[in-house]
C-alpha cells in the first residue's frame, strides 16, 4: 500500500468500501491491485464489488473520521467585496458531499496542471478545502454518507 509523507509524518491513506452486493460499508483491510480485490471485513472481493473511499485525514466535531462520499454539514468563515466596494466577512453553514477530484476551475490555470485535491460539493457551489479558510475539526459534522443515506443528498 502507498504511504504518503505529511509533515515529515509517514502516514498510510486508509479507505472504507461500499459493497454493493451486501448493501454494506466497511473498513478496507487490503487491496490488492494486482488480483483487482478489496479485503472487508471477513470477505475478499472484486473491484467491481464495491466502492472505495479514502479518509480525508480531517475529523468532525464529533471525533468522527471524514471520508470521500460523506454527506457533511460544513460551516466555515467567508471574506467578500460587495458591489459598493467594501469588504465584509461573513459565515456560511452548508450542506454536502465531500468529493476528491476536481473542480470545474481547477484543473488548468495560467498553463499549470494542478493536482486532484478534496473538495465539498452540493447543489450550489464546490469549494476547495485549500480555498476554505480557517477549517477545524468543528467546520465539519458528518451527517450520512450518499450510500446509507441518499435521502439527504438534494436533487
Amino acid at each position: 500500500m502507498a504511504v504518503c509523507e505529511r509533515g515529515g509524518v509517514m502516514v498510510v491513506p486508509r479507505f472504507r468500501a461500499w459493497h454493493k452486493p451486501m448493501q454494506r460499508m466497511s473498513e478496507v483491510f487490503a487491496i490488492s491491485f494486482e488480483r483487482q480485490k478489496v479485503k472487508i471485513r471477513d470477505l475478499t472481493v472484486p473491484f467491481e464489488d464495491c466502492v472505495l473511499m479514502q479518509s480525508t485525514g480531517l475529523f468532525d466535531e464529533n471525533g468522527k473520521e471524514i471520508f470521500e462520499g460523506d454527506v457533511v454539514e460544513l460551516h466555515h468563515f467567508t471574506e467578500n467585496y460587495s458591489t459598493t466596494g467594501g469588504f465584509y466577512e461573513g459565515e456560511e453553514s452548508l450542506v454536502g458531499i465531500v468529493r476528491y477530484g476536481y473542480t470545474d476551475d481547477e484543473i488548468k490555470c495560467f498553463g499549470k496542471v494542478y493536482p486532484p485535491s478534496w473538495f465539498f460539493e452540493n447543489r450550489y457551489k464546490k469549494l476547495d478545502f485549500s480555498d476554505l479558510g480557517g477549517l477545524h475539526e468543528e467546520s465539519f459534522k458528518v451527517i450520512g454518507d450518499i450510500y446509507r443515506n441518499p435521502e439527504l443528498v438534494e436533487e
